[in-house]
């Protein structure tokens, strides 16, 4: 076994919880993000509560999610890019968003919303593109080494 196997088995998971603790989400260690990026639509601001979020896309199959209280809810925004609504996930009990699933991509993958994760692994999903730059105020620099799309990229 390679080290990089060896490594890949035995590092801990990604953990991200909300404010109040009653859910968990993980992503394991051997996941990749298909995607990294900061988006700066008006979904993804409003969501943040600021002028941009930072995301990482994954298989829905990579990431599983613990609520023993059962406060998962959800949200469906309507009017999107694709023309086909995204489900947001979110606590009912203090409001955090885990991931949305994006409808275009028939629930196949996971757009998670790195704020959530757990003791400084945000760094870990670096982003690499940004999203709807063109709305990205002025006092917000361009992230150095990302490429830059005005709005969604059809290849998205």
């Amino acid at each position: 076994m390679s080290d990089a196997t060896t490594t890949a088995a035995t590092a801990a998971p990604t953990t991200g919880t909300c404010l109040c603790g009653a859910i968990t989400l993980t992503i394991p260690a051997a996941a990749v993000p298909l995607k990294s990026m900061s988006c700066y639509c008006t979904h993804c601001a409003k969501n943040a509560g600021g002028p941009y979020q930072t995301n990482a896309m994954f298989a829905t199959t990579d990431i599983s999610v613990s609520d023993p209280q059962g406060q998962l809810r959800t949200y469906s925004i309507l009017d999107t890019f694709s023309g086909k609504p995204k489900e947001k996930a979110f606590c009912g009990t203090c409001g955090c968003t885990f991931y949305t699933r994006p409808g275009h991509h028939e629930g196949k993958m996971t757009v998670v919303k790195t704020g959530i994760l757990d003791a400084g692994a945000i760094a870990s999903f670096q982003p690499k593109v940004e999203l709807y730059a063109r709305d990205r105020p002025q006092f917000c620099q361009a992230l150095e080494g990302t490429k830059q799309f005005d709005t969604m990229p059809m290849t998205h």
